[in-house]
């Protein structure tokens, strides 16, 4: 059974390349976002790329889904968004394009003002909210490892409700409104920065579902920032609607860590490709979001596969000094971040600490 499943999951991952061209069905094609213009080539299509958007956009004025007017906001009204420094697990928050955005923030007991901390960022899944960090186990691999933590949340925009990330594809009004999530991150980074004695070198992100397509999005634009990422149940693109053209993150500038986390049973965030079981949202495979990171990486094209208790285990060979890639196939996981409790079969996050605790910026 369980080498009938893997076959069927995977397309004999010992010719990935292979699997990459039949993942999605479908063709995708490039197109402008409406809060992006980042676009960008899988391994199996060749697509065209346009220039990053900006993460300094003018602030939005029309935010909803009946376009009306909101007001905004300004730092100066705002004074009590400073950032916590006091250890344990503080609320923050920041205002960034005229938006009161929050997050979560967890100062080891052991944290020690005179020596440079590891900073690991989480960004929970669309209709989440930055308490959705307690699902996975990160904070306390953090706490244990003496490392900063941080889990940002999504926009709150008036009477909309849920809060959701601008992937490149989804979700939610983030991303038709264009909230410039980008620039929240570099912002609420800079001021950690000031505020705390962050390794600058040593900054990582993960994150689950619509989180995680931020975290391909976060590596792709802030890979001068951003020492590895850890994307879960994620992908890089797609199309929203389904019958929509797809689009895609643009490569980096340069290669970075990755490791990919995906459970084989997930149908929300479809591991094989194709159109999610809960939305209108067509999802690339995460054969072909591999693939993707190993071309933008310089990777060789096909991995190294081992046959885990949990699932299959991708290595890529050939990649550069700061460009190793791994990607794991989790049999009995849904859409879920990988946990025992969420039946992964091992804990993902160990799996992701121990993973970033290997990388820093050069």
């Amino acid at each position: 059974m369980r080498a009938v499943r893997l076959v069927a999951v995977v397309a004999a991952l010992a010719l990935w390349a292979a699997a990459c061209a039949g993942a999605n069905s479908g063709t995708e094609t490039t197109a402008t976002n409406p809060s992006s213009t980042t676009l960008a080539a899988t391994a199996s299509t060749a697509e065209t790329t346009t220039s990053p958007p900006s993460s300094t956009a003018a602030p939005q004025t029309t935010i909803g889904p009946d376009e009306s007017p909101i007001e905004l906001t300004t730092a100066a009204e705002h004074p009590e968004c400073t950032v916590p420094t006091g250890h344990g697990q503080q609320g923050g928050c920041i205002v960034n394009q005229g938006l009161v955005r929050e997050y979560l923030l967890q100062v080891p007991s052991s944290y020690d003002t005179s020596a440079p901390t590891p900073l690991v960022m989480f960004f929970h899944g669309g209709s989440g909210n930055m308490k959705g960090v307690f699902r996975t186990g990160l904070f306390g691999e953090a706490r244990e490892r003496g490392w900063l933590a941080v889990s940002l949340q999504g926009a709150d925009i008036g009477n909309v409700p849920g809060y959701s990330w601008n992937a490149v594809h989804c979700c939610g009004i983030s991303y038709s409104r264009g909230v410039d999530d980008i620039g929240f991150v570099r912002a609420l980074v800079t001021e950690l920065e000031d505020a705390l004695n962050v390794d600058s070198s040593r900054i990582y992100a993960s994150g689950f579902s619509n989180g995680a397509m931020l975290v391909h999005r976060i590596g792709s634009e802030m890979s001068d920032v951003v020492a590895a990422i850890a994307p879960a149940s994620g992908t890089i693109g797609g199309a929203d609607p389904s019958s929509g053209p797809a689009v895609t993150i643009a490569p980096p500038p340069g290669p970075i860590p990755v490791m990919l986390m995906h459970g084989v049973q997930d149908t929300t965030v479809n591991f094989r490709g194709g159109v999610s079981k809960h939305a209108d949202r067509f999802d690339i495979s995460f054969v072909n979001s591999a693939s993707f990171w190993a071309n933008a990486n310089g990777c060789d094209p096909t991995p190294t596969t081992a046959d885990e208790s949990w699932g299959t285990h991708a290595t890529f060979g050939g990649c550069p000094e700061h460009g190793e890639l791994i990607a794991n196939a989790y049999d009995d996981l849904g859409h879920a971040f990988p946990t025992v409790a969420k039946d992964a079969g091992v804990d993902g996050a160990i799996q992701v600490m121990d993973f970033f605790a290997r990388q820093q910026l050069p």
